[in-house]
């Protein structure tokens, strides 16, 4: 350890070597009683210079201490000033008299207040309820706190450059330039009474609705006031008022509070920045609240229309705004009726395209609620290459969820319907996906206790066309990455007659930390790799992931999020179509024994249609 002199703000001043531990350090010391007598906890001042010695960017971890002050108690720190780097911004940390007050740089200013060779003077002064900080002769922060009793004795001890940790000596060494370390009284004639504030408008208890709701307090200072500012559950309610006063007031728009009862305050601030705050004011917000939207679908989706059904809380009217992008465009007739079942029919619809759409419904009120954006997909045009499928996956498809109920796709070819398979505790289960709700299958992976949907017979070859078509669906994560099980989770499986002949399929695998997808359509598995670090963000825990496969007879092309991210040759197989040929949606059916491998992530909007441009 040591101790170094150097040119500071007035001739020299020190430094000490080295941070961190007390084996090799260096620091002054002061002990006993008499500490007391220099730190009052009713009053005071300290003032001091610091030079840096490090850029910002170099700026080492850990605390430096400047000083710190204990009594009796080897916990008690009742004095004390550090600097730290953390975040990416430097903290002061100080308290005069109890409890740690925390003032942050402001973000971007910390090489021209502290960098390296910049001298920061440092000021703390103290009333016994309030501390108040300044930099540079410049006033930053005014905090309150409860002052204590110190115990002042032979044991008590002051630090300069170190921080007294127990009985084990000084941490955290200054090795920064300190300079002119001064304590003292409050300087005389110094202003150390704070305002005095109560609010004059709302008062207490009242219901407040609208956009123009005045919030007003008087305020009023032995020398002279500066601002006052209001708040709202304690946090900031609009900029500080400032003037002279008595009276100070804001306008509050209060729709942008939430429902319910509030707290108001106003926090008076002195022109030496002594500040107090009024008694809370305890109001309720009730404004009109626009209709609640759920349960948005789109079913049934022909290849030029979509009925667009939804719900609200209360008797609205009705109204779809639609178009090929979330911009829409289009916007349905208006339907006056006020009712709390909403079902809006779009024609003139092209096939085999994807549109956006937002349901609108406004009350009696006339507030209005809107949904987020939503898309579906029309079906393909007659000789469109191949038959289309659409499964949305939610409830209106099935007419239960128990074992044999039957599945009815949105859109599909005449008579192709499926069934639900549910053994055991297998369960069919929906939730909030893409387009409303999506369907996610319990439990992977055995055929005992586990649920899918399959389509069977030969006409599973009409709508999975060997030649070229377009498979498309969301997968909504219930997982994140780090939490996600072993086991590979197949969101559809098509077989033609041969037990092992998987001619189309996708399915999600982590493996050796990496998340795998793995897919075929029309013969020969494909792999793509989600880029290493990348898998939180793709498909953690509540993300939802497009996945989109073409293929042409010779080459098939993988889209994530409508980017093209994989390219690959195949050699296309002659199917036999026949009525063994079957189609799961999220399982794996494994020979002859059933499925496996259930998908328990959400899938919505499956959709099989010719390849689009």
């Amino acid at each position: 350890g040591s101790v170094n002199h150097t040119p500071a703000q007035t001739g020299n001043g020190v430094y000490f070597q080295a941070c961190c531990g007390n084996t090799n350090n260096a620091y002054y010391k002061f002990t006993g009683a008499a500490v007391g007598s220099v730190f009052n906890v009713n009053q005071g001042q300290i003032s001091f210079y610091l030079k840096s010695r490090y850029s910002f960017a170099q700026r080492p971890s850990g605390a430096r201490f400047a000083f710190d002050v204990r009594d009796n108690d080897p916990n008690n720190h009742l004095f004390f000033f550090h600097t730290l780097k953390t975040s990416g911004q430097l903290l002061l940390t100080y308290s005069v008299g109890g409890g740690a007050q925390f003032y942050y740089v402001p973000a971007g200013t910390e090489e021209a207040k502290f960098g390296n060779g910049v001298t920061m003077k440092v000021t703390i002064a103290w009333t016994g309820s309030q501390s108040r900080l300044f930099l540079n002769d410049a006033l930053v922060q005014t905090s309150s706190y409860v002052k204590p009793t110190p115990n002042w004795t032979a044991a008590s001890n002051f630090n300069l450059g170190a921080y007294e940790y127990l009985s084990f000596g000084g941490y955290n060494s200054l090795d920064d330039v300190i300079d002119e370390f001064t304590v003292s009284a409050l300087p005389s004639g110094q202003d150390t009474t704070p305002p005095a504030v109560s609010i004059s408008a709302p008062t207490g208890g009242a219901a407040l609705t609208g956009t123009g709701i005045t919030v007003s307090a008087n305020a009023t200072d032995n020398t002279a006031m500066a601002s006052v500012q209001f708040k709202l559950d304690g946090t900031n309610l609009g900029n500080a008022v400032t003037g002279a006063g008595p009276l100070y007031s804001i306008a509050w728009n209060t729709t942008t509070a939430a429902n319910g009862p509030h707290i108001l305050t106003a926090i008076a601030t002195d022109a030496a920045g002594n500040s107090a705050a009024s008694a809370p004011i305890n109001v309720t917000v009730n404004n009109p609240q626009p209709p609640v939207i759920s349960g948005v679908s789109a079913n049934p989706v022909t290849t030029s229309t979509a009925t667009i059904t939804w719900t609200t809380d209360k008797p609205s009217d009705s109204r779809v705004a639609y178009g090929l992008t979330s911009a829409y465009g289009s916007l349905t007739p208006l339907d006056t009726a006020m009712v709390t079942s909403h079902s809006i029919v779009i024609s003139g619809l092209s096939p085999s395209t994807t549109y956006h759409y937002q349901v609108i419904s406004k009350d009696a009120q006339g507030i209005t609620g809107v949904s987020g954006n939503l898309t579906f997909t029309t079906g393909g045009a007659a000789g469109g290459g191949g038959g289309t499928l659409m499964i949305k996956g939610d409830a209106t498809e099935v007419s239960g969820t128990t074992n044999g109920s039957l599945v009815t796709p949105n859109l599909a070819p005449s008579g192709f319907t499926g069934t639900v398979v549910s053994k055991g505790s297998g369960t069919v289960n929906y939730a909030a996906a893409q387009t409303g709700n999506g369907v996610y299958f319990q439990n992977c992976c055995g055929n005992t206790n586990n649920a899918y949907y399959k389509f069977a017979g030969a006409a599973v070859g009409s709508v999975f066309n060997i030649n070229q078509g377009q498979i498309s669906f969301y997968l909504k994560s219930r997982y994140s990455f780090a939490q996600r099980p072993s086991g590979a989770r197949f969101a559809f499986d098509v077989r033609d007659n041969d037990p092992n002949n998987h001619l189309f399929y996708f399915h999600t695998l982590k493996t050796s930390g990496q998340l795998l997808l793995t897919y075929s359509v029309g013969g020969g598995a494909q792999f793509y790799y989600i880029p290493a670090g990348t898998e939180e963000a793709k498909f953690g825990n509540g993300v939802a992931i497009k996945v989109t496969i073409t293929w042409n007879g010779a080459q098939s092309q993988l889209y994530l999020n409508d980017v093209l991210v994989q390219t690959a040759s195949y050699v296309k197989p002659t199917p036999n179509w026949t009525a063994a040929s079957n189609f799961n949606l999220g399982a794996y059916e494994y020979l002859n024994l059933g499925g496996y491998n259930g998908l328990d992530d959400i899938i919505d909007e499956f959709t099989v249609s010719a390849p689009s441009n």
